[in-house]
């Protein structure tokens, strides 16, 4: 008798700790955040006992359904101009923002990029580490006129440095800067939203 209560106190301490893992999972920002052509995650096997299901409560299924998404650079984006050209921008002001960049993704369309915005100026290193699209970045100082231009390959894990203080990088598909002339000293024009959170 007492092994069989024994073995129904654990089946409800794992089924109370699957449920509570609902709430405490996230993705990690060194983790590949899944996309529509990902396969779906393996699902959890049933656990055998001889005891009934025990069903979600209905508030949690309402809690989980109502959740919303984490925040992600993509939410964020403005207009960037340089010599006359326009590229629409993600911004990467946070930290968690700015170590997962452009990870992971397998393409980028040719007028897009990503500005990474800093607190404050210093010298800056990028790496291509899970990166796979071959990138080009322009760090740029205080005053938004371009230091440096470098060519970045995927999965490179060398670093990348800016050739001064950088407050800003700016990262586009590979060539872009080179197939429009835009070369160190070109000024960049854009404007921050008010609410932007850097840090």
């Amino acid at each position: 008798m007492k092994a069989r209560q024994f073995q129904r106190l654990l089946s409800v301490l794992c089924l109370l700790l699957l449920t509570g893992s609902l709430f405490a999972c996230g993705v990690a920002p060194s983790e590949p955040v899944a996309s529509a052509d990902s396969p779906p995650p393996p699902t959890a096997q049933p656990v055998e006992t001889d005891m009934p299901p025990i069903p979600l409560p209905t508030a949690t299924v309402a809690l989980l359904a109502t959740q919303p998404a984490a925040a992600t650079a993509e939410d964020s984006t403005i207009a960037l101009t340089i010599d006359g050209h326009t590229v629409q921008v993600e911004l990467a002001s946070t930290s968690a923002q700015r170590a997962q960049g452009l990870m992971f993704r397998e393409s980028m369309p040719e007028e897009r990029g990503m500005l990474f915005v800093f607190p404050d100026d210093q010298m800056r290193s990028f790496w291509m580490r899970n990166t796979l699209i071959p990138l080009s970045i322009a760090f740029m100082d205080a005053d938004r006129r371009i230091i440096n231009i470098l060519d970045m390959e995927p999965l490179d894990e060398s670093l990348y440095n800016s050739e001064a203080p950088a407050r800003y990088a700016l990262e586009v598909n590979q060539g872009w800067f080179e197939e429009r002339g835009i070369v160190s000293g070109t000024l960049v024009e854009f404007q921050l939203p008010p609410d932007l959170v850097i840090e």
